[in-house]
Order: C-alpha cells, then structure tokens, then sequence
C-alpha cells in the first residue's frame, strides 16, 4: 500500500471518530464512514453521506478506525453481520480506537488474524481535539503493522507512541484514564470541603485557575460543577461521564487483577464513583 493511496475508512461518528474523519478530510485524505446512526455524518462538516455498512467501508478501505464505544460495538462491526470481517482484504488495517478491556482488545486482534487483517489497538486523547488532528495515539501492534498504517494515522494526530505489542496501548489510555479519574474523586472531596468552610465553588475554580494549568482535567471536571447551586456535576455531563467511567474503570480492575497488582486508590474510586458523578 503506497503512502499516497492508502485509502482510509471511519467507523462509528462520534466525538471521536467523527473528529478523527474531520482532520483526515482537513489533512487531504477524505474517509468514507459508516455509523449505525443514518444521519450522524451531518453532525461533521465536510462529511459526505455514509455508506451502508462495515463491509462497504472495509472495501473502500486500507486503513479503518473503528471509533465505537464498548467492546460489544467493536465485535459487532468486525464480524456481525456485514461486518468489516466480511468485506476485507489481506493487508487492512482495523485502528481501534475504543477504550476496552485488554482481553477484549486481543480477542479483536485475534479475529482479525484470521482473516490476514491487522490489528492495533490505539488508546486517543484528549477528545476535544479530535477535529483538528490534535490526538495522541498510544498504539498497540506489531511495528510492521503499524508502519502500514502510520501515513492515515498521522493524518489525524498530533502525536503516535507505539507501546508495543497487542494490549499495550489499551494498558496505557487505561492507566492514563485511572489517573484522571482519581483526581476527579479528591477534586470532589475538595469541592465539598471548601463549599461548608463558606468558599464559593466559582471563586475556587477562579484561584485554581490562576495557579494550575487551566488544561488540568481535575479542573474541567470541577468547571462543570461550580455551573450548579449545589456544586455538583450538571445532569448532561453526569450523562456523558456515565457513558465512560464505569466500564474503563472496570477494565482496569480486570487488567491490575491479571497482572497481581492492589490498587487501593482506584478501588475506592470505583466504590465511590455514583457519588462522585451525583448518582446517588
């Protein structure tokens, strides 16, 4: 595959993968999509209509990102049916870019083996840059495969660290996401703390801002809750957080318990997470 004819494919038009198709586009490399959503690419500017299936990207494809949410999701566009699976050729690359269990990962990976396709695993962040080719992807995969792919990948990123094998880049964007989600626990404990002492939640966020980096995702998290009387997270972002939260958290515990490693802090992070995200 040529690096100036790979053609390049995006599943699933999310935040992420919508974003992802808008910086190939931006980047003179326009993908055909899918999502199960018929209407999801007006969302995205410079889209043209989907196709109708997996299999009618995977034939228009060398190089697709598989932008799902769950594991279930990602199993069902690689091989339900009309699946990617279904309509590929020996030398694809599938770029998943879900965050999933490891397990989950290699079990994709695997299926994919079967039918001569590659496989990386790609942990991206931070999201909101998705549009302007501003990801970093933390890559898992044969460095072959890789170098097949890395033309349409750096295509919409910022960044690209290989981590090594299969699972790796899911280790990584895991323990990233542990890192984020812990901070987000104490930034709530705080957020209470200072509230009963008398201290407005916008003036705390106003002195954070002013000593940390702005960019600090503790900091947005508490961003959203100085928008509430009560300082707690907005019902919209208590949504989408739900969306992420539980199931990458529980991938870790999957992969720490795997490996042998106590993890008290994330535990009780995962214990108090409905309070955290004020679902209780």
């Amino acid at each position: 595959m040529a690096e100036k004819t790979l053609r390049a494919g995006v599943i699933g038009l999310g935040a992420i993968g919508g974003g992802v198709a808008v910086s190939l586009i931006n980047s003179g490399r326009e993908p055909v999509v899918y999502d199960v959503l018929p209407d999801a690419y007006k969302k995205h500017p410079g889209l043209r209509k989907q196709l109708a299936s997996p299999a009618e990207v995977a034939g228009l494809s060398d190089v697709i990102m598989l932008a799902v949410l769950t594991a279930a999701q990602a199993r069902d566009a690689l091989a339900g049916e009309n699946g990617i699976l279904s309509g590929a050729h020996e030398g694809m690359v599938v770029v998943l870019l879900a965050t999933i269990s490891v397990r989950e990962a290699k079990e994709l990976a695997e299926l994919c083996a079967q039918r001569q396709v590659g496989f990386l695993d790609c942990g991206v962040t931070p999201g909101n840059l998705a549009a302007s080719n501003g990801l970093i992807a933390l890559v898992g995969g044969d460095e072959a495969t890789l170098e097949r792919a890395r033309p349409v990948l750096e295509d919409w990123s910022a960044s690209i660290v290989h981590c090594g094998g299969t699972g790796t880049g899911m280790v990584a964007k895991i323990a990233r996401n542990v890192n984020n989600y812990s901070y987000w626990r104490i930034t709530y404990e705080t957020s209470r703390m200072v509230m009963a002492a008398g201290i407005d939640l916008k003036t705390y966020v106003e002195m954070l801002e002013t000593i940390d980096n702005a960019e600090r995702l503790y900091l947005n998290f508490l961003r959203h809750c100085a928008k509430t009387p009560d300082g707690k997270l907005p019902a919209e972002t208590t949504d989408m957080y739900s969306k992420f939260l539980p199931k990458d958290l529980k991938a870790s515990i999957e992969l720490s318990e795997s490996l042998g490693i106590a993890m008290p802090v994330r535990d009780a992070v995962y214990e108090m997470l409905d309070e955290t995200l004020n679902l209780k």
